[in-house]
């Protein structure tokens, strides 16, 4: 008897036999007719442009967009509607490989229904999308300001203008924080005049010197302060730790092998100054005419009195690894000579820096001094230490800003990683603190002139960004403190202390501290910039009470060589466009500036775009 296996395939032969045709008539006894439709149109490989600036859409479809060979055919079915149903369609043959190209008579957001039929006339399901993005109303009076996200990179919105003399501010906000650059087109339809807020372009700053420091820290030397113990520091005792004369080593280089002592200077140096929370030393390098002990005295009790008290009350309490109950603040020519030429010709200058290797037990970097030190120069009249001049008159004023400044950086040492555990602050916002920092002890000529680099061209500044040195800019420095004076502002002095005792860093420390998203936070912080002073918004979310950001600008800006442009780079003479597209190079979490008419009555749409990895957002505020 035959197995079930084998009387299957019997079966199958005798099938496969009887499909070879028959001896009778009749006919061929070929294929049916093919009446398989194809597949819809696949809109993932299909791009849709924006009827902008002109009046039609341009529609492509790369490999397998549809069947090869079918006909496409496109409906505008909202411009069908508004042609009264006759049709507004158009159609092209599609290559063999599925690819296409047509254009089709389109409004911005039309709804548009795309087909393919094959050669047997078999038409597919309809595929629908929009002939690019469907505007967004924008409704309010002037001071209104409204945020509008994008999708795929795109938005658009409709601005209303009832008698033509309406004005808006538009403001494209790239939200993506790696630092990277991208492009922004901005077009407006036919009516809109757009004045383009982009002057001369300045040359991209120079990072700051003591960034290499920061990222030494990150990468280096905070990683192995979580693994120090107080077992693995030395017993030096407070007589010792508090002797009238110690040796320290000091950094001759920025960025240098923190474990190789070629990149220290081992200087010794006097105690000049003995206080309830300072010890003063000074290299016994440094000339008695050029520091005095009238200097010495002020710098001293400044610090004592002052700064050390009230950066404690805002941020919180600072480490003690040496025992000591007191920071040392020491003075050297050796930072005097970081302040190379090249320095010096990028129009830099270090004027001081905490390390935080000095943090560690010396068990851990035989490099360290084992105690809590922030460096400064000493007066340099005669520039015999270095190309860069510290002149005697102002110097206790600027060394004590630089001690408040960098007393922040230790204090957030302390606070994330010694007494948390946790990471050490990402430099944006740590660097935005400590310029704080120096605000709060009244010594604020800096941040002025950073905040003013920083207003100049807002689209050329990576306001967070990495902590990469490249990224550590004098302008990125500004736009931080003022996010910081802002936050201070909207929440009180208290949300700085927020920033620091905590776990949390980066962008998820300022969502947590201020509970909102930093994308929305950004949002309100950029539209304050352009409304605050000019009475036209009393929102308080949109003002500073802290700043006259325009005076402040104001006042900053002539001291630069060339003198900087106008505030937000707004162009006196107007650059005005008829339905043209303009695009700008923005930073990620940068900003740029559009502000935006029309010739005549009625309500037009305007387009932003950009990369869908740049995260987009746009602000929209009705000025006038």
């Amino acid at each position: 008897m035959a197995s079930s296996r084998f009387l299957a395939l019997l079966a199958i032969t005798a099938v496969a036999a009887g499909c070879g045709g028959s001896s009778g008539g009749g006919g061929g006894g070929g294929p049916g007719p093919d009446t398989t439709p194809p597949s819809a149109p696949n809109l993932g490989r299909i791009t849709v442009g924006a009827p902008l600036p002109g009046t039609t859409s341009q529609i492509a479809g790369s490999n397998g967009a549809v069947e090869g060979l079918s006909t496409v055919k496109v409906v505008n079915v909202d411009a069908t509607q508004r042609n009264g149903g006759q049709s507004i369609e158009a159609s092209t043959a599609a290559a063999g490989a599925g690819t296409f190209s047509l254009s089709i008579a389109a409004q911005l957001g039309d709804q548009l229904s795309l087909t393919a039929t094959d050669e047997a006339g078999n038409e597919s399901v309809a595929s629908s999308t929009t002939a690019g993005p469907v505007p967004q109303p924008f409704n309010g009076g002037v001071g209104t300001v409204e945020l509008k996200t994008a999708l795929g990179g795109t938005v658009a919105v409709n601005l209303p203008f009832p008698t033509g003399a309406e004005r808006y501010t538009v403001i494209p906000e790239p939200q993506n924080p790696g630092g990277g650059l991208f492009s922004i087109q901005v077009t407006g339809s036919k009516g809109v005049s757009t004045r383009r807020l982009a002057g001369a372009a300045r040359p991209e700053l120079d990072p700051v010197p003591e960034a290499r420091i920061r990222q030494l820290e990150r990468a280096e030397i905070f990683p192995r302060l979580r693994e120090a113990t107080p077992q693995m520091y030395r017993r030096r005792g407070l007589a010792l730790a508090q002797a009238a004369e110690r040796m320290f080593l000091v950094s001759n280089t920025l960025g240098g092998d923190p474990g190789d002592p070629d990149n220290f200077d081992e200087i010794n140096a006097i105690l000049r100054f003995q206080g309830d929370n300072v010890l003063l030393y000074v290299d016994d390098r440094t000339p008695p005419a050029d520091l005095t002990e009238a200097m010495i005295q002020q710098i001293g009790n400044r610090f004592d009195d002052n700064i050390f008290p009230t950066n404690v009350a805002a941020f919180g309490g600072v480490s003690d690894v040496d025992s000591d109950g007191r920071v040392i603040f020491l003075l050297s020519p050796t930072v005097n000579a970081l302040n190379t030429q090249e320095i010096v010709d990028q129009g830099l200058f270090i004027g001081g820096f905490f390390f935080g290797l000095d943090l560690l037990p010396a068990a851990l970097f035989p490099t360290s001094n084992e105690a809590e030190i922030f460096y400064g120069p000493i007066p340099d009249p005669d520039m015999d230490w270095s190309p860069a001049v510290f002149p005697i008159n102002g110097f206790a004023d600027a060394i004590s800003g630089t001690a408040a400044h960098e007393l922040e950086h230790m204090i957030s040492a302390n606070q994330h990683i010694l007494i948390r555990l946790g990471q050490a602050e990402d430099v944006w916002l740590d660097e935005g603190l400590a310029h704080y920092a120096e605000t709060l002890n009244n010594f604020n000529l800096q941040n002025r002139l950073r905040s003013a680099l920083f207003l100049e061209v807002p689209s050329a500044a990576i306001l967070v960004g990495t902590n990469a040195p490249d990224d550590d800019s004098l302008e990125r420095r500004g736009g931080a403190w003022l996010l910081i004076m802002y936050l201070v502002d909207r929440f009180g002095p208290g949300i700085v202390g927020d920033l620091v005792q905590t776990n949390f860093i980066s962008i998820p420390n300022v969502e947590q501290a201020a509970n909102t998203s930093f994308q929305f936070l950004l949002h309100q912080f950029y539209a304050a910039l352009v409304l605050d002073g000019q009475g036209i918004s009393n929102d308080p979310n949109f003002n500073f009470s802290n700043l006259n950001l325009r005076n402040e600008y104001a006042l900053a800006a002539p001291g630069f060589d060339p003198p900087l442009g106008p505030y937000l780079d707004v162009l006196l003479k107007v650059l005005t466009t008829n339905g043209a597209t303009m695009t700008e190079v923005i930073r990620g979490t940068g900003a740029a500036y559009y502000d935006v008419g029309a010739n005549e009555s009625g309500t037009f749409p305007i387009l932003v775009s950009g990369q869908q990895s740049s995260e987009l957002q746009v602000t929209i505020i009705k000025t006038q």
